[in-house]
């Protein structure tokens, strides 16, 4: 997509490619989500999915339907969106679970990689889908009022619950919104200004 705006002769080939290895391998059409992970050859390894390899998909599609105008990336970036927000979101007091079984229902026990697939849920990825929200929302041409209020609620309540006293954000809570891993790191304070930024006023 940043080639495709900057505009570089080889943009739609390298798109094209990137698109179809997403929809052989990736893409699981019937649930509209993506798988996470594979060997080399293709096969399979494990069956985890996981929240962070789909909201990178919804910034990856949200970018490459800007840059393309191309209705399927925006398509596959909502229905991402859809699982995330309306399904998991809203029905857990607006905290997003990271971690699924392999047809897609929430893993609480799963602990994986402390830093990059640690237990319990990550405020700084609500920021960021909060933000996302709002993106999707405005390149559909703002309608209705729904989608900035779902962002509004996944934002203000990562910031109620990972707040720290002297400044940042723990970095995951367990499901009850409580911190859990008190280490506060650079990118959940990015991502919050950033979508605090975005929030229409």
């Amino acid at each position: 997509a940043s080639a495709k705006a900057a505009g570089h002769p080889d943009a739609d080939r390298l798109i094209a490619d990137v698109d179809a290895v997403i929809e052989e391998h990736f893409w699981d059409a019937g649930r509209g989500l993506m798988h996470d992970e594979f060997r080399r050859d293709w096969s399979p390894f494990s069956t985890y999915r996981g929240m962070n390899a789909n909201m990178h998909a919804i910034e990856a599609h949200l970018s490459a339907f800007e840059a393309t105008g191309e209705a399927r990336f925006f398509d596959r970036a909502q229905r991402i969106l859809s699982f995330f927000v309306d399904r998991i979101g809203r029905t857990n007091s607006w905290r997003l679970i990271e971690h699924y079984t392999e047809d897609w229902q929430p893993d609480p026990d799963y602990e994986g990689n402390p830093m990059f697939r640690p237990m319990g849920t990550t405020p700084g990825h609500s920021f960021e889908l909060g933000r996302l929200v709002l993106q999707a929302w405005d390149l559909a041409g703002r309608p209705g009022d729904a989608p900035p209020l779902s962002a509004r609620a996944l934002i203000e309540t990562a910031r109620a619950d990972a707040a720290r006293p002297n400044g940042g954000f723990c970095y995951t809570l367990d499901f009850t919104g409580t911190p859990r891993v008190l280490d506060r790191y650079w990118w959940p304070s990015c991502e919050a200004i950033g979508a605090w930024a975005t929030l229409p006023k």
